[in-house]
């Protein structure tokens, strides 16, 4: 008895990716990847590149748009789609969706001249009523993992996963092969000789009209750790394949064309197994994180608009939101699209409202400049200037190991994401169950620790925001405790510069006395103390000022998700004793002097 073989290749990187990886990836794994079918050009496969990796391919990788464009000419390789940017799709509008599929089919047709039929999923996330999104986006044929047949109904025996399936919704259907795991974990791993063993059981047990779809990601052929020899393995693969008259290699396309789907089947909610696993069963569970769930609930806030261009397609590229709690630079290139987006669409103003729908109300300060996010503890989550950046787009600090020993005693790692304007009591963070009200001008927070009454209240004056708060000793007795006011910020990044480096010069004052290069802190001093960073690439400066008052020191940290800093404050309160701080934040264009100018003005 013979089989088909479908092998399918798929080549991505996120928009967001750094050209070193591009060219890391184009040079270990996709070239070899290519070269090495080349030596084969008898044995047939599809290949899918996502438009995100194609851009940077047409830019700097011509040599592989060239050997893909030899394949197809040769007959050895057909095209298959994918969402432009890798997007999600049981988490995105369907018309969105649709014009991701549209828009990467597109850039094929423009590039390579072949039409294409069939489609990637991004992630293999899968939702029943996708059937009508790839057919309404011109697709007939899409790769799922086999694992779903038996979610779909437990009862299907084992060898119907090697056949086509058709899936519909509202009365649209695609065409579904279903990615075999077990391929999947054979190449190039084990001997090549297991994997015709495999085969060949799968053909014994099967009626001459089974295929065995293998598809994965083409990094694992020498970009992934330990796969060196990966190209070499394949290419021992490819040569047995070319001898072995009961193993029938073609393209989906063929597939269909020669045998087609063998029935209909009803498909539930799923991706591959592994990301199942990550996401605790379902891809619904993706936005659990704290770093996610601010970025997806602020892309979904773009969702309103109705429009579609290209800053929300990127915004919805799926590997940033993965990647969000260890590397700040993709984080704030999501924001950046976010930012172009829908920085036009709002009026200015204070909003209050539940806009992640945590049922807890955020408050909203909008000027023609910037958007400030507040949540429901008073504390800043989201700095959005409207020339795209994100300057509190702080997250996670406790990685970093050697940083902690600053902190001593003091040590703010304990928190699991860094807010700004986080208030502490020794250890303790501040008003996490608070009450809010509004007036015109402002918004106040209060909340009560340990007969302590809190006080915050915001409110922008120009471009600055002011920080008005006050601590009340509601008990008889005497009260003394430190008490500090953190502050985090975190500078722009670009497509050169995504980290802490050089060309982000950081300056430190305390008191008028300024440190290029690192953070000092210095004595009680009278005026105004402030600490800002600079980021002189894209004339971007960002920092917080204080009455000094009975500062004990400056608690501060800087790593590459940011930089913290608390002005610590030793507090002696009477009974019945009320006492005031007052700040002043300020983000925008300029640099020290700028900030220093505002400061002065506002807080003198």
């Amino acid at each position: 008895m013979s089989i088909y073989l479908v092998q399918i290749w798929h080549l991505h990187q996120p928009v967001t990716q750094e050209k070193k990886w591009i060219d890391v990836a184009t040079e270990k794994a996709y070239n070899r990847l290519l070269d090495t079918y080349a030596k084969h050009p008898s044995i047939k496969f599809n290949l899918n590149i996502t438009g995100s990796l194609l851009e940077n391919l047409e830019k700097y990788h011509t040599e592989t748009i060239e050997r893909v464009q030899k394949g197809i000419k040769t007959g050895q390789i057909h095209l298959i789609t994918t969402g432009y940017y890798q997007p999600l799709i049981p988490l995105i509008p369907k018309k969105h969706a649709v014009a991701h599929i549209k828009k990467n089919t597109e850039m094929l047709q423009r590039i390579f001249g072949q039409r294409v039929s069939s489609a990637w999923v991004p992630e293999r996330a899968w939702e029943p009523w996708e059937a009508e999104v790839w057919a309404e986006a011109g697709v007939e044929n899409v790769l799922i993992d086999d694992h779903v047949l038996k979610r779909g109904n437990p009862q299907f025996p084992a060898e119907e996963k090697y056949y086509v399936w058709s899936a519909e919704h509202n009365g649209k259907r695609v065409n579904v092969f279903l990615i075999d795991k077990e391929m999947r974990y054979l190449i190039p791993w084990e001997p090549v000789d297991k994997v015709f063993k495999y085969m060949h059981n799968v053909s014994k047990n099967t009626d001459g009209r089974a295929v065995i779809t293998f598809g994965d990601d083409g990094e694992k052929m020498g970009e992934w750790p330990h796969t060196e020899n990966a190209c070499e393995w394949l290419d021992e693969f490819l040569s047995k394949l070319e001898k072995d008259e009961e193993i029938k290699s073609v393209w989906l396309e063929d597939y269909i064309a020669q045998v087609g789907s063998k029935g209909v089947a009803h498909f539930p909610q799923v991706t591959y197994v592994e990301m199942e696993k990550w996401c605790f069963g379902s891809i619904h569970n993706w936005t659990r994180h704290p770093l996610v769930r601010d970025m997806y609930h602020r892309l979904r806030e773009c969702f309103e608009a109705g429009e579609i261009n290209d800053y929300i397609l990127r915004a919805e590229c799926n590997d940033p939101y993965w990647y969000a709690r260890r590397m700040t630079y993709h984080r704030q290139l999501i924001y950046r699209n976010i930012i172009l987006f829908d920085r036009n669409r709002w009026d200015e103003g204070i909003e209050i409202e539940d806009r992640n729908n945590d049922g807890v109300a955020e408050v909203l300060f909008t000027t023609k400049n910037q958007r400030i996010y507040i949540d429901g503890a008073g504390r800043i989550y989201e700095w959005d200037l409207y020339d795209g950046w994100n300057v509190v787009n702080t997250g996670f600090f406790e990685c970093f190991e050697e940083e902690k020993q600053y902190m001593a005693d003091e040590s703010i790692y304990t928190r699991p994401k860094r807010n700004c304007c986080t208030d502490w009591i020794g250890l303790n963070a501040l008003l996490e169950n608070c009450k809010m009200r509004a007036d015109e001008n402002a918004v106040i927070f209060t909340a009560m620790h340990e007969k302590l009454k809190i006080e915050k209240r915001y409110e922008l004056d120009e471009d600055v925001l002011m920080l008005h708060l006050a601590i009340t000793n509601n008990s008889t007795r005497k009260r003394e405790f430190g008490f500090r006011e953190e502050f985090c910020f975190t500078l722009p990044t670009d497509e050169v510069e995504r980290s802490i480096t050089e060309s982000h010069r950081y300056v430190f004052d305390y008191a008028g006395k300024v440190i290029e290069g690192q953070i000092s802190g210095g004595e009680d001093g009278s005026g105004v103390c402030w600490a800002c960073a600079i980021d002189t690439k894209n004339e971007i400066v960002c920092g917080a000022a204080w009455e000094p008052g009975k500062i004990k020191k400056v608690i501060k940290e800087i790593v590459a998700e940011g930089f913290a800093f608390s002005p610590y404050y030793e507090i002696e309160l009477s009974g019945k004793e009320r006492r005031e701080l007052k700040f002043g934040l300020y983000a925008g264009k300029g640099g020290y002097e700028k900030i220093k100018g505002v400061f002065e003005k506002k807080l003198m």
